[in-house]
């Protein structure tokens, strides 16, 4: 797993992330952890071009 540092770039978008061994459902590109106010949740490396999410709780 990858942490992503302020400065560098996931998915297009500079924030802290972790990036998952799990890939998306619809493209392929890897999973990365995203944090928002209101919830956590995995979504596509590829976004925004890509916007597959995946619950926290989905194995």
């Amino acid at each position: 797993m990858k942490t992503y540092t302020s400065g560098e770039k996931a998915g297009g978008f500079e924030d802290k992330a972790q990036q998952l061994e799990t890939t998306c459902g619809k493209c392929g590109g890897l999973l990365v952890l995203r944090k928002v106010p209101q919830r956590a949740f995995y979504g596509c490396s590829h976004f925004p071009n890509c916007r597959f999410t995946k619950p926290i709780d989905s194995k």
